[in-house]
């Protein structure tokens, strides 16, 4: 093997066995709710790289090529969260990233904006640094992405809490608790001051996830709504902008008719509230912002990350649920799988 082969041959960083097992029985179709948590067991952090890249959890610490591994420092309880307003820590340059939630349906009734709040805990995020002998780009190895179901854990799963589910069969309810990967997130900040970027994977990513629009938040069966000079107004959550231009319908005499299966994202209208019209309010001008992921094909392309010789750079890895995710509604449920996740050095400087 020539030193251009060897180099190519970097980081295969394993995230292994991630267990999500549910903490509550108990039916919940609002992804923000924390009856919908999901308890994560523990992420072991394996490397196995040649000499040219080395990784440690400290910058200061040993750095390794054969083996690393840390423990969850916090509960290990996964709650579904988002990458929305990204763009406002990004703007500061922050040292880390931060996540949101919407934790209660708080609306300012002037504007008609809900509260949401930082994810504190329900994800998990590890500082890195890496470590190259020569100047190189080093990007995520799309080979070693790799999400697979834990079969046997789901089917157990399935047979567990098929007396809460009695519309599906087991094989729907294996099939659903196998579906929750779709919704799972990686994320990789590199703080940098002259090179500071975020990237976001979606491993399962099969169109643009909106940041944005109505919720159950309250598990009702239907859309959140909040009072306006005496009137009441559907909730309009996320990351909107112009919000002085979205359009609602004439208050309602009915309850609106229920199409598809119900979810967070998908509820009736209730009588006596004037509904959001989603199509007249994005021609009046309303903006909702949209995840700017990368599908593993992408990532040689868009992740690329500068690291000088023998020179640490720091890096922070996060892996999330992503809550505007449509697969997010089977959180609650509780599915089990494995995730792998690599680096490479995509070529020298």
């Amino acid at each position: 093997m020539n030193d251009k082969q060897r180099k190519r041959l970097m980081i295969a960083s394993i995230l292994g066995v991630i267990s999500i097992g549910i903490t509550s029985l108990s039916f919940s179709y609002a992804w923000y709710a924390s009856s919908s948590r999901v308890e994560i067991s523990g992420v072991d952090i394996y490397i196995r790289s040649e000499r040219n890249l080395r990784i440690s959890p400290t910058i200061e610490g040993e750095y390794k090529n054969d083996l690393l591994y840390e423990e969850l420092s916090e509960s290990g309880m996964f709650d579904p969260c988002s990458s929305m307003y990204s763009t406002k820590w990004m703007s500061e340059k922050k040292d880390n990233p931060e996540f949101y939630r919407y934790d209660m349906p708080i609306v300012d009734q002037t504007t008609g904006e809900p509260r949401y709040s930082i994810a504190k805990k329900g994800l998990y995020t590890q500082e890195l640094f890496l470590k190259v002998d020569d100047d190189a780009y080093v990007t995520l190895d799309k080979e070693m992405l790799i999400i697979d179901e834990n079969v046997n854990k789901n089917i157990e799963r399935a047979k567990h809490i098929a007396s809460q589910y009695p519309e599906y069969t087991q094989d729907e309810l294996v099939e659903r608790l196998n579906s929750l990967k779709k919704c799972l997130r990686v994320s990789i900040l590199v703080p940098d001051e002259n090179d500071y970027q975020y990237y976001i994977i979606d491993p399962y990513k099969e169109g643009i996830t909106s940041y944005g629009g109505r919720l159950d938040l309250e598990k009702t069966g239907y859309y959140s709504y909040y009072v306006h000079n005496e009137s009441l107004y559907e909730t309009v959550f996320g990351e909107v902008k112009n919000r002085d231009k979205i359009i609602y319908g004439d208050k309602l005499d009915l309850d609106s008719e229920l199409i598809g299966e119900e979810t967070s994202f998908n509820a009736r209208s209730k009588k006596g509230v004037c509904p959001y019209n989603v199509e007249e309010s994005l021609s009046n001008g309303v903006e909702i912002a949209k995840e700017d992921s990368i599908m593993p094909e992408e990532i040689e392309e868009r992740i690329m990350i500068p690291l000088k010789h023998e020179e640490p750079k720091r890096i922070v890895l996060s892996i999330y649920m992503e809550g505007w995710d449509l697969d997010c509604t089977n959180a609650h449920m509780g599915g089990s799988f494995d995730l792998g996740l690599g680096f490479k050095i995509l070529r020298e400087m």
